[in-house]
């Protein structure tokens, strides 16, 4: 998996997912099918059921911030 998902993903650094958008298509295709997989983990949690709470599970962040955003 490219380096920017696994930070995203893996280590939840919520400040590098924007890095993701000036990445050409090419660098990340490959490792696309791996990324889905791993949303695809995180958001089937128990704890993952509205919007807000997929992306405090996808990011670890506390609810307070992501009702300021």
């Amino acid at each position: 998996m490219h380096q920017l998902f696994r930070l995203v993903l893996g280590q939840k650094d919520l400040s590098r997912a924007g890095d993701l958008f000036s990445l050409d298509d090419s660098e990340i295709e490959d490792s696309l099918t791996e990324a889905l997989e791993q949303i695809k983990i995180i958001s089937s949690s128990s704890k993952c059921r509205t919007g807000r709470d997929l992306l405090n599970c996808l990011f670890q962040l506390p609810a307070q911030k992501i009702a300021e955003k």
